[in-house]
Parts: C-alpha cells; sequence; structure tokens
C-alpha cells in the first residue's frame, strides 16, 4: 500500500524533489526485502511504466461537453522507471520470474 500511495500520490504540479523522495522512497522499501521481492510489489511498480510515460487528463479550462483531454507527462510513470533503473540489480531476477510465471499460467 505504502508503494502504491507513493507512486500514486505524485503530481506533475509538484517541484521535482517531490519525485526525488518519492524515488528514493520507494527504492528503499524495495531495497529492504530480503530474498524474494513479493509479486504486489511488483505490480505496483509495473503498472504505472505499463501506462506509459504520457498520460491524458481532463482540461480544467474546457468548456466542451464532455470536457476535452488534454496530454501531460505520466510522473508515477517517471518515478517507477528510475526505481526500477535503480534497483535493476535486485528486481530484474523477480520481474522475469514474474513474466514467465504469467506466460506460462503459474499463478504464483
Amino acid at each position: 500500500e505504502l508503494i502504491k500511495t507513493i507512486l500514486t500520490c505524485v503530481h506533475v504540479d509538484h517541484p521535482p524533489e517531490v519525485g526525488q523522495h518519492a524515488e528514493s522512497a520507494v527504492a528503499a522499501c524495495v531495497e529492504e526485502f530480503e530474498g524474494n521481492i513479493p509479486n504486489a510489489v511488483l505490480d505496483e511498480l509495473l503498472m504505472p511504466v505499463g501506462s506509459g510515460p504520457v498520460t491524458y487528463v481532463i482540461d480544467p479550462k474546457s468548456k466542451e461537453n464532455p470536457p476535452a483531454q488534454i496530454q501531460q507527462t505520466n510522473p508515477s510513470y517517471l518515478v517507477a522507471a528510475k526505481v526500477l533503473r535503480k534497483t535493476e540489480d535486485k528486481i530484474s531476477s523477480p520481474i522475469a520470474n514474474l513474466l514467465n510465471g504469467i506466460f506460462s499460467g503459474d499463478p504464483k
């Protein structure tokens, strides 16, 4: 829950330091795991990456009905991608195992 909260609360309007602190906090959480990293943690890190670097939000200035959407940077993606790069040595094998399990139909 902590990782999910941190990743979803980072906003494009926050100063860059907020993203850096979020990255450090999530990376520290990942580094604390001894042995296997739980799939729930991997899911929370991979979901923003799967969403991509750009997201669409409702334009607050839009007078249209339904309101127009605008493209903006996805800060959750940026933080998650940086955490994955920073913790690559620790997280690459668990991610490979998760993906292999998904593709082979293994529910673990």
